[in-house]
């Protein structure tokens, strides 16, 4: 174990098992656990593989480890006959959390979902809605009923922020 650097440690980890269980695997040995959260460029690289290049450069003192894991979930919702969003949606807290603001204020119905999975085929990730074109992003939301790009650009950025998405 000693022999591979860190960032290969998170790599394979997260190649085979996923980022969340290089978490895990750093609560098993002192070694691990330094070598995991050391690799900050890695982890830097993880985030910006998950949620696009604008994932931001943290300040001096922040982790990557523990910004990621503010973003990620291990709950998976179980599914139920309603097609809740949330249901849909709950295992990925950037994607609950742009359907929640897309749902809100609107009768719900077939159109939501739609609009929602739209939504993500377009703009994956909070990047692709930070960079996307405001009347095209208009366009695809107005059959909700409101104009919400701009709170949806709003919540992009306060996810991707370094003190927590909490904020957004």
């Amino acid at each position: 174990m000693d022999k591979l650097a860190g960032s290969d440690v998170i790599s394979i980890a997260a190649a085979y098992a996923g980022a969340e269980s290089a978490i895990s695997l750093a609560k098993c040995s002192r070694t691990l656990h330094e070598t995991i959260m050391s690799a900050h460029g890695t982890w830097r690289l993880l985030c910006a593989d998950r949620w696009g290049d604008s994932v931001p450069t943290l300040s001096s003192g922040a982790n990557f480890v523990r910004y990621y894991a503010q973003r990620t979930a291990t709950w998976q919702p179980c599914p139920s006959p309603l097609r809740l969003i949330q249901e849909e949606y709950g295992s990925d807290p950037w994607q609950l959390l742009m359907a929640c603001a897309l749902c809100s204020r609107t009768a719900g119905g077939p159109v939501i979902h739609g609009i929602i999975r739209k939504f993500f085929e377009q703009y994956p990730t909070p990047s692709d809605v930070l960079r996307a074109d405001q009347g095209e992003l208009a366009a695809l939301l107005r059959p909700l009923g409101m104009n919400r790009e701009q709170t949806i650009v709003r919540t992009a950025s306060g996810f991707l922020h370094e003190h927590g998405w909490e904020q957004a």
